[in-house]
Formats: structure tokens, C-alpha cells, sequence
């Protein structure tokens, strides 16, 4: 029988052309016979399995100063092929070729990838995640639409509006931005230009560890920073939570409601708040202001807004009814043009917050 078997169509056509070359009657013996046809036979199932160089030179070689760890499968090229190692145990210095137990030779019919077979990815490894998985995470995602970062809120367009300064506008929206609640506005060579939200969409305040997300025509505050127990929760861990459940309790569900309380503070004195009535203030200062606070509402955000409308220093504040959370730094003075944002709670984890007190846990100038 055949003793030869060769791995390249130009190595069986070399022997081919010696076996069956012209001799006086064409001739050829029995046995020679069928030792050409089984060594085609073998040596084209050699050649449909063998696989390309290119291929081969893609994986590492074979290292015999490795440990190869048992159990996970590596591949490596050796003397021009391609071996599995499929041994359960760790292996030093077992020259693939040499024990069919740690070492197989792979063929090209092996190494085939087959269209819609994947079920897993990093099997075994430490980032191992399979199909139904990863369908399940994109699923939860779907209905998500990230829009660009805003860097304030309201309902009435500013006076003198900044260049590429973006406002979520609001419900309640008046002025130039009427009819275009639920946007993003962008003043830009002099004119507004509008990104329309709608349910599902997602957007985050450039100000804070906020996530604006729109639902139900409305918007709706997740407060990244305000966490039941340290450590900070991730965003992972935020979004599984859900709206009102688990340890976290991320996500405080007080909508924005604006416009927001207006009010003009003219003559020096305490101002006096309600949470009860109202979780968002617009305050002009045209006099110095101590805020107070008569009464808490349920867990929320509460957003007091403060404008300076005049040349002169005006003293900020605070009493018992108003807390500062710890890092929290306010402003002494608010002067003419200037713009502070108050995000406060009505609960504060870790504080000094009393049972009828507004606690301050951001403080950003805008302008």
C-alpha cells in the first residue's frame, strides 16, 4: 500500500508525474495502482485540512520555557502546524508532536468558524460572556438614546444668552423657547437652535452627577452623588437599582416642576421656603438673604436658583432650617449678572440635617 501522503497539491502532482509517467504501452502494475490512487486520496484530505501559512504564523510559537496551565486551551504553532493544548493538568516541555494527551495538531476544518454558531466569548477567561447575555443587556439599552451634555435648566431663554452654552428647556417653556419643551437649546450666531428629547432619551447635567432621562413627557433627576452607603455606587449599579429599590437607592423621583417659584428678595431679611408647594426657586437679589425653610416635603431634589441684578455685595446666609452638606462651599457675596445654582435634598445621608431642614449638597456658579 501507499506509504506516501503529502500536504500540498504541487508536492502530489510531483509524485504523480514520477509514478504514472509515458512508458512504451501506458502500462501500469496493479499494485502501483492503487498505491497512486489511496496516496491521492490521503494526501487530498491532507490538503483540504491543511491549513495556510498566513494562518499558522498568527498564533504564537510554541515556548518550551512556558508553563502551559491545564484546563485552558492555547494554541501555538510548531515545525509549520498548528497544536491545541488540551491537557487538564499544567505542562512544561512537552514538544507538541510528541503526546497526542497535551498537544493536537489542529486542521483547517477545526479552526472553521461557522456562521451563527457563537454562543459564548472568552470562555473559561475572565471576560466570559455569552450570546443570551449579551441580547439581554442590549435589550435593557434599547429604549436609551444618549443626546449631548446641558449646562442648565430653565423655562425662560436668558437675556443676553451665551455662545454654545446648552439649556434644557422645560415644560412651562415661554419667551423665545415656547413650543420647544423637552429640547436642548443652543444659542449659535444669534439664533436658538433646538435638539428635540423625546421619551426614551437620556442627558446628563455638565454642572453635577446628574442623568436627565425623559419619560412620559416629563423630565425625570438621577443624582448619581446622592447614595444611601459609601462606596458610590456605579452606573451599572444605578440603573439596576431601579427607580425606588435596593440598598443604593440612587434615584431620587422628584421631576423638575417649572417654571420655577419666582421671587424678588428687595428688602434684607430671611426668606422663607416651602418645600410642600414647591421644589424649584428663581431668586433676585436686590437686598441681603438668609433662607429658611418651614416644612419638608417627601425625599426629592430641590433647585434654588440665585441671580444678581444689581451692582451691589449682598450677604448669603444660611440657618437652621438651611443645612450645608460637608464640602458643599457657598458664596459670601452675589454680585451683579452673577448666577448660582442650589441643589438641595430634604434628607442627607452622613449630615447634619434636621427633620425640617433643606440640606445644600451642590453649589454651582453658571455665570
Amino acid at each position: 500500500m501507499a506509504t506516501f501522503i503529502f500536504n500540498t497539491l504541487p508536492e502530489l502532482i510531483t509524485y504523480l508525474t514520477g509514478q504514472i509517467g509515458p512508458n512504451g504501452d501506458q502500462e501500469i502494475t496493479g499494485q502501483r495502482h492503487q498505491d497512486v490512487v489511496v496516496t491521492i486520496a490521503q494526501s487530498l484530505v491532507n490538503i483540504v485540512a491543511s491549513i495556510p501559512p498566513t494562518t499558522v504564523n498568527q498564533f504564537p510559537p510554541y515556548n518550551a520555557g512556558t508553563v502551559y496551565t491545564g484546563g485552558l486551551e492555547v494554541v501555538v504553532r510548531h515545525s509549520g502546524k498548528l497544536w491545541l493544548f488540551v491537557s487538564s493538568t499544567n505542562q512544561l516541555a512537552v514538544t507538541p508532536g510528541t503526546n497526542a494527551l497535551v498537544w493536537q495538531e489542529l486542521t483547517a476544518v477545526q479552526l472553521a468558524h461557522f456562521r451563527n454558531q457563537d454562543q459564548m466569548l472568552d470562555q473559561g477567561g475572565p471576560n466570559q460572556v455569552t450570546a443570551a447575555e449579551l441580547k439581554a443587556l442590549l435589550g435593557a439599552q434599547s429604549t436609551l438614546t444618549w443626546k449631548p451634555p446641558f449646562d442648565d435648566v430653565g423655562a425662560t431663554p436668558p437675556v443676553t444668552p451665551e455662545a454654545d452654552f446648552v439649556w434644557l428647556v422645560d415644560v412651562g417653556a415661554t419667551g423665545a423657547w415656547a413650543g420647544h419643551e423637552l429640547t436642548l437649546a443652543k444659542w449659535v450666531l444669534g439664533a436658538w437652535q433646538y435638539t428635540q428629547l423625546v421619551d426614551g432619551d437620556v442627558t446628563r447635567w455638565t454642572g453635577g452627577g446628574f442623568i436627565v432621562f425623559v419619560t412620559g413627557g416629563a423630565l425625570e433627576l438621577f443624582d448619581l452623588n446622592m447614595l444611601a452607603t459609601p462606596p458610590a455606587a456605579t452606573l451599572a449599579q444605578v440603573l439596576e437599582q431601579g427607580r425606588s429599590s435596593g440598598p443604593y437607592r440612587p434615584i431620587l423621583q422628584r421631576s423638575f416642576h417649572l417654571p420655577p417659584t419666582s421671587i424678588n428678595h428687595s428688602a434684607s431679611g430671611t426668606l422663607t421656603l416651602d418645600p410642600a408647594t414647591s421644589a424649584s426657586w428663581a431668586i433676585t437679589l436686590t437686598a441681603n438673604l438668609t433662607l429658611a425653610a418651614n416644612s419638608t416635603a417627601a425625599t426629592g431634589l430641590y433647585f434654588i436658583d440665585l441671580y444678581g441684578s444689581t451692582g451691589t455685595s449682598f450677604t448669603f446666609g444660611v440657618n437652621s432650617t438651611i443645612v450645608v452638606g460637608l464640602g458643599v462651599s457657598l458664596p459670601s457675596t452675589i454680585l451683579n449678572g452673577e448666577h448660582y445654582k442650589l441643589v438641595c435634598t430634604s434628607q442627607y445621608v452622613g449630615g447634619e440635617a434636621t427633620s425640617n431642614a433643606l440640606v445644600i449638597i451642590g453649589c454651582y456658579k453658571i455665570n
